[in-house]
């Protein structure tokens, strides 16, 4: 029910100015009650009309006075006040004094806000000067005439008396209801005013005071008297702390009035939600219904979504009813009266929508006034209020610069049977623009775009094969005690114990110790000190742990294919929890559900910087090695693959080129977004101006190709790296290796060497005769593995073994079969160890040149070898021999002591001498590469088509661009045919020589490019 006329709620003012505005808007008499009735009598639409020349400016920003926290260092500006808590003190008798604009000649009312007390004055003296620019400029302010003088503070605060009793009897205001009908305390923060003339123009507004502990929060200067300065902790007393927001509709109203329903998204963590710590993502505005079209709906209060957001934005997403299409002013003030209104924002509507950005944070002047100013917001704390029109206008901008800057014709052939994919989710009033400026940036599927844009630039139609995603980072591994509690998952793993037991060669008592395998519980822990009989049963649960989520996903598939039997199903795979947050694939096994046939698309994401997130790789270069773990995922099916390329982490073009060269020809730019459709802003590049360029870089260079590269043959990968998930069962917890692998790979990818990933189950005859080269990392290995690679080696195959490599069996026994292929054997180097073993050298051997390394390997475990029957390769400087090779039938088992991509990071990686040490044993066993490339930092890939040519990518990837080859580059390749050109994908014809069964191709300097394409045809 209402309160009592003498005891109206202070909350009334803002509830009188909504009520003025509402008033004013309909044409009708402002009411004429509220609490300042009885304070300052009747109110007017003239006085409130004043409210739109105020200016408000917190004392803590002047000049000359020291931050709460201090000066940053360097910082020598002079202290006159100090902060502290919101308000400013003297530190001595020295004035400070800020600049105001007024913008017309009148009364004004001049308040202070400041401390007052009941047993003695704190008297604070205020200055208005008009001020002119000092001769000779430079920023300088001198007098124009003279200062109005007043001193605040002198007067004391009445005991026993009503704050709103007070406010009769003295020039004061108090700010909260509670505060107008209670006592005051011994001190208090109030407005103090004065009445003043000013004329317009530039004025100099100085404070100084005797008292030390005075204390000034903010000056306010403004021509309405009824107004009352507010900046109470309590949000309905607040008045000078609000944001209000109101709409009007300008074009396109279909019904005699409208109702609006704003949305609102947070793309950085900040807000939270009531009674949560975890972020708030999304909330909305209070709505406005029923509004006669045309004219303005009521203001509704948002400082709640603005004030606290997360981030420096969020958007804004206004759905109008009673509008199709057309448009709508939107404004933004700081109370809510049109005298307050701080912005007026056009914004176009489709489909009964708009969007615009709002800034968050408080919205007055926060910094020293460089030169005079006026209003109770800052102007340039808006800047960031825009609409979305503005928006994608700067993305068109952006996107038509980068392909001006390319300098290629309209007609630039563009990636076809490459699907290149990113969202575009701007609002319906910009759709058709916005997937335009994406294809011709080079993007060819476009979810959602225009039926006219997908026909005039062909692009792709997904709707007979559609890609369906079933999950998102997910992870394989189902825990033992959901293994142990379901039957039917209980009974699979006893038969995948029987199947184990009969691999082995041994009945299930042998194996397990178990007269019954239905007494076999799985496990997830090794007991300490554990026996024979519990590390099998532990190896064999972990890769039960996963295999048992295989017909999970595949029923899923089953139930899609029902409805869509064509889908491309597919889950998406982190680098995060194996190469970052995590050390393996232990909690989620890339390769699984594709090689099971429980995944028809291979899938994963990079997240890729220049920092910690590329696992120190340049320029997002471990993308490479990522898109080769998806590539051995879907290889023995041949199924399809593509990628999150981390557009939104910078490298497109590198990225793009990454996946391309190891098959990966689905490429999701993830993801353009614009930035507004996304929660988490980190998501979106559409506010990455530079990755414009970057991705219209990577699709006019494969484009030329795309036939090439899209229907043609990759170049056979002779050598493989593999990928040891026993490893990482058993002994992951010692010592991680797969950055270790990762940097082998990458490695020989600087060297031209065409490299697969193979896990395994790969480690057979069949499928290790597609290979010559193997480099064998990982402590534990199954026995049957390793008799593959023996007779593999026998045939003529190269195994590289490093660091410990297969010294165990999958169940923790020692091989002595491994000491036999590799001619010598292994022992872990420990701290006791005396030697040193800082470097390592290579000699005597023509596996490796004569070269001396820093001696790296993962965990610092390096090995100590004692060759049996092979030859020392190599010795660390301490004496102790590094690396042996042994002749085995036709091949060559080599052995190192070192972790080899470790020993090649070390070794200042493409650059150093690293890079040709790893790929000698490769070089000897298959020769020179089809296509070699004399830039280091690159790497190179070769396509054939037999009709169209031959076609070879090369990527750029370096920590200094400016130190690239500034002189043409030189390309050799081994074409296998007649050439009669060759040209360059972005930079046309190039000059070319057929010399030695090989075409010599002369290339732009390494520095001028991040990645081209060059054919021969």
């Amino acid at each position: 029910m209402p309160a009592p006329r003498t005891c109206r709620r202070f909350g009334g003012l803002v509830a009188v100015l909504l009520a003025a505005t509402a008033a004013t808007s309909a044409q009708k008499p402002p009411p004429g009650d509220d609490i300042l009735d009885d304070l300052n009598g009747a109110k007017t639409a003239a006085d409130l009309d004043g409210l739109r020349h105020s200016h408000l400016s917190f004392v803590e920003s002047w000049r000359h006075v020291e931050p709460a926290g201090g000066r940053p260092k360097g910082d020598t500006e002079p202290t006159r006040w100090k902060a502290a808590g919101g308000y400013a003190s003297p530190a001595g008798a020295e004035p400070i004094a800020t600049l105001i604009d007024v913008p017309k000649d009148g009364e004004y009312r001049l308040y202070v806000r400041h401390r007052l007390g009941q047993h003695h004055p704190f008297p604070v003296t205020v200055s208005v000067e008009p001020v002119r620019t000092a001769a000779g400029g430079r920023g300088e302010y001198e007098s124009a005439g003279p200062a109005l003088t007043h001193t605040f503070g002198d007067l004391k605060l009445l005991a026993n008396t009503l704050g709103k009793d007070q406010e009769k009897k003295l020039p004061v205001r108090f700010e909260s209801e509670v505060q107008l009908n209670a006592f005051p305390d011994e001190f208090m923060t109030v407005w103090e005013y004065r009445d003043v003339r000013l004329a317009k123009g530039p004025h100099r507004v100085a404070l100084r005071s005797d008292r030390r502990d005075a204390r000034v929060s903010a000056v306010f200067l403004t021509a309405s008297k009824a107004f009352r300065p507010s900046l109470s902790e309590v949000k309905k007393d607040n008045t000078l702390g609000g944001v209000y927001l109101r709409y009007r509709v300008t074009k396109g109203a279909t019904a005699p009035q409208f109702s609006v329903a704003t949305s609102v998204t947070y793309h950085w963590p900040g807000r939270r939600a009531p009674n949560s710590t975890e972020p708030l993502w999304y909330d909305g505005t209070p709505p406005v219904t029923a509004v006669p079209a045309k004219e303005w709906s009521p203001f509704v209060d948002v400082r709640e979504q603005v004030v606290a957001g997360g981030g420096p934005w969020s958007t804004w997403r206004p759905v109008v009813t009673g509008v199709a299409a057309g448009a709508i002013e939107v404004q933004l003030a700081w109370a809510p009266h049109e005298a307050a209104v701080s912005r007026t924002l056009p914004a176009a509507m489709g489909g009964g929508r708009a969007m615009f950005r709002v800034p968050h944070g408080r919205y007055a002047y926060r910094a020293p006034a460089a030169a005079p100013a006026w209003g109770v917001w800052d102007p340039a704390a808006l800047d960031g209020w825009v609409s979305e029109d503005a928006l994608v206008e700067r993305y068109f901008t952006w996107a038509g610069d980068a392909t001006r800057t390319l300098g290629l014709k309209p007609d630039h052939p563009l990636p076809k049977h490459i699907k290149v994919l990113t969202g575009c989710s701007t609002g319906p009033a910009h759709q058709a623009r916005a997937a335009e400026m994406l294809a011709r940036l080079g993007v060819n599927w476009i979810p959602g775009a225009p039926a006219e844009v997908t026909k005039t630039f062909g692009l792709h139609d997904d709707s007979a094969a559609p890609k369906v995603k079933l999950g998102d980072e997910i992870g394989t591994h189902t825990p033992a005690a959901a293994i142990n509690a379901d039957a039917a998952l209980r009974t699979g793993f006893h038969d995948y114990l029987r199947e184990q037991a009969r691999a082995n060669g041994l009945d299930v008592q042998s194996f397990l110790g178990l007269d019954d395998v239905r007494a076999a519980r799985c496990t997830d822990h090794l007991p300490e000190n554990p026996g024979r009989f519990e590390r099998r049963l532990f190896y064999c649960s972990q890769r039960y742990a996963h295999l048992a989520t295989v017909p999970t996903y595949a029923r899923a598939i089953r139930d899609i294919e029902k409805t869509k039997p064509k889908a491309q199903v597919y889950n998406n795979y982190s680098p995060h929890p194996v190469f970052l947050t995590g050390r393996d694939m232990n909690e989620s096994d890339w390769f699984l559900l594709p090689r099971a046939g429980a995944q028809t698309l291979g899938w994963a994401e990079d997240w890729a910087t220049g920092g910690s997130w590329g696992l120190g790789t340049p320029m997002g270069e471990c993308t490479t090695f990522y898109a080769a773990l998806v590539e051995c995922a879907v290889r023995p099916r041949k199924y399809p693959a593509g990628f999150y390329v981390g557009s939104n982490c910078g490298y497109s073009a590198q990225k793009m080129f990454s996946c391309v060269s190891q098959g990966v020809n689905i490429l999701h730019l993830y993801d353009w977004g614009p930035i507004d459709s996304w929660a988490e802003g980190s998501n979106s590049w559409s506010e990455s101006k530079d990755q414009y360029l970057s991705v219209a870089q990577g699709t006019h260079a494969l484009g030329p190709a795309d036939e090439i590269i899209g229907t043609g043959t990759r170049e056979a990968r002779r050598t493989a790296v593999l990928y040891n998930r026993s490893h990482e069962i058993v002994s992951g917890s010692r010592v991680a290796l797969n950055h270790d692998w990762m940097w082998t790979f990458l490695g020989l990818r600087n060297a031209s060497v065409p490299v697969d990933v193979v896990i395994e189950e790969d480690l057979n005859e069949t499928d290790l005769a597609g290979y010559d080269v193997l480099f064998l990392g990982g402590l534990n290995l199954e026995r049957r593995h390793l008799r593959a690679v023996r007779a593999w080696v026998e045939r003529g195959g190269v195994v590289i073994g490093s660091a410990g490599a297969a010294s165990f069996d999958v169940y923790g026994d020692r091989m002595p079969e491994t000491a036999e292929l590799f001619g010598a054997a292994q022992r872990l180097a420990t701290a006791d160890d005396k030697a040193a073993r800082d470097k390592v050298r290579f000699h005597g051997t023509d596996d490796f040149p004569e070269v001396e390394l820093p001696a790296a390997a993962p965990g610092g475990h390096k090995y100590v070898l004692t060759p049996t029957a092979a030859k020392v390769a190599a010795k660390y400087d301490g004496g102790e021999v590094a690396a042996t090779v042994n002749a085995v039938g036709k091949g060559r088992a080599v052995l190192l002591g070192v972790g080899p991509g470790e020993t090649f990071r070390a070794a200042g990686g493409a650059k150093g001498p690293g890079r040709a040490w790893l790929a000698a044993p490769v070089a000897k066993r298959l020769g020179r590469p089809r296509a070699e490339y004399d830039c280091p930092e690159a790497e190179v890939t070769l396509f054939d088509h037999p009709a169209k040519g031959v076609a070879v990518m090369v990527a750029l990837y370096t920590w200094k661009p400016g130190e690239l080859p500034a002189t043409p580059g030189k390309l050799s390749v081994d074409a296998k045919r007649d050439v009669k050109e060759v040209v360059s994908a972005l930079h046309g014809p190039l000059k070319w020589a057929a010399r030695d069964g090989r075409i010599e191709v002369e290339v732009p300097p390494a520095a001028k490019f991040a990645v081209d394409t060059i054919i021969l045809r």
